[in-house]
C-alpha cells in the first residue's frame, strides 16, 4: 500500500444541455427548478441595471444554468416538466431528451401576466447626500446660531444674560440633534442601513454606539464647519467624541466679548443635543463633559452606558 496519495474514482457525471433559443424566460417559468430533487438547476441574471429589478418576463434577461451537474439523478423529472423542449441530458451514452411539443411562446405568454419591477426610490449612497448637509447647515450653522445669541442678549445684564443664554442654547441643541436625526432617517446612506439591520438580526446589539454616532459626526461636520468629529473612543459601553478647536466659541467671542464666551454657554447646546437624541434612540445612557474651551483650549464628551 503506498501512503500518501488520494485515489481517485473515474465519477462520470451527466451532460446537461439547455436550448437557450427556447428557454427564454427561466426565472418566470421555474418548472426545473421547483421540480428537481437534487436542486441542479440555477438562474443568473444576464442583463443587469444597477438598482433596478429584472423583468423576469423579458427574453434573454435571466439564464438557466444547470450549476450541480454532480447531484443529477437522471430522473429526468425537469425534462417531462420543461415546457419548451429545451433540457437534452447525456448519461453513459444514453440520450434524454422530451417529446417534441407544439412551439409555445413563453416570452409573449409571461408579458401577458402582470408584474410590478422594483426601482430604488434614489441611487444608493454610503455617504449623506450633499444637498442634506446642505439642509441642515442652512438651518443650524454656528455662524447663523452666534448672531442671533448675540442679538438675544445684546445691552443685557450678567445675570440674565445667563439665564438668556442657558435658554438659548438647549432649544438651539435640541432643535438641531431633532433635525439632523430626522433627516439621517428620510435620507438614509447604505452604511446606516446595514447598521440598523445587523442590529436588529442581533437584538439590538451595535445600536450603541454607531447610531448615535451617526448621527452627531452628521450634526457637527454640517453645521459647526468643521471636518472631522474626533472620536476617542466608540464600543458598547462609551462614545467619547472632542472638538479640538470649537467655531462657536470663537464666534461667541467675536460677535459678543470674551468675558461672555467665558461663560460658555454654548455647552448646554451640545450637552442638550445628546441627551435628547440618546432619549429619542431609546438608549439608557450618561452624557458627560470632560473637556471645555475656557479650562483645556477644546471640548470633550463622553456618553457612558452604565
Amino acid at each position: 500500500m503506498v501512503y500518501g496519495r488520494i485515489p481517485t474514482l473515474g465519477v462520470k457525471f451527466p451532460q446537461i444541455e439547455i436550448d437557450q433559443a427556447k428557454c427564454t424566460v427561466p426565472f418566470w417559468c421555474k418548472q426545473c427548478l421547483q421540480i428537481c430533487p437534487g436542486m441542479v438547476f440555477s438562474v443568473n441574471q444576464v442583463n443587469e441595471e444597477r438598482l433596478k429589478e429584472n423583468d423576469p418576463r423579458l427574453p434573454g434577461t435571466y439564464r438557466l444554468t444547470p450549476v450541480r451537474r454532480d447531484k443529477c439523478s437522471v430522473c429526468n423529472l425537469c425534462i417531462e416538466a420543461c415546457p419548451v423542449n429545451a433540457i437534452k441530458i447525456t448519461y453513459l451514452e444514453q440520450t434524454y431528451q422530451g417529446v417534441e411539443k407544439e412551439a409555445i411562446d413563453l416570452a409573449a405568454l409571461a408579458q401577458k401576466e402582470p408584474y410590478s419591477v422594483f426601482v430604488a426610490p434614489r441611487p444608493y449612497s454610503f455617504e449623506l447626500p450633499d444637498e442634506v448637509v446642505t439642509l441642515l447647515e442652512n438651518d443650524f450653522s454656528y455662524d447663523k446660531a452666534t448672531t442671533k445669541f448675540a442679538e438675544a442678549i445684546a445691552n443685557k445684564p450678567k445675570g440674565e444674560i445667563e439665564s438668556i443664554g442657558k435658554k438659548f442654547w438647549q432649544e438651539y441643541g435640541r432643535d438641531w440633534i431633532k433635525r439632523a436625526y430626522q433627516l439621517g432617517e428620510e435620507y438614509p446612506d447604505r452604511t446606516y442601513e446595514v447598521l440598523l439591520e445587523a442590529a436588529d438580526r442581533s437584538g439590538g446589539y451595535g445600536r450603541f454606539p454607531h447610531a448615535p454616532q451617526r448621527v452627531i459626526e452628521f450634526a457637527y461636520l454640517s453645521s459647526m464647519g468643521v471636518f472631522t468629529l474626533p472620536v476617542i473612543e466608540n464600543n458598547q459601553y462609551r462614545l467619547i467624541y472632542k472638538m479640538p478647536e470649537c467655531p462657536t466659541f470663537k464666534a461667541i467671542g467675536e460677535k459678543a466679548g470674551e468675558e461672555v464666551a467665558n461663560l460658555f454657554l454654548c455647552s448646554q447646546g451640545c450637552l442638550t443635543a445628546a441627551e435628547t437624541l440618546l432619549r429619542d434612540l431609546g438608549i439608557d445612557a450618561l452624557v458627560e463633559m470632560e473637556g471645555t474651551m475656557p479650562k483645556d483650549g477644546f471640548c470633550q464628551f463622553a456618553i457612558r452606558r452604565g
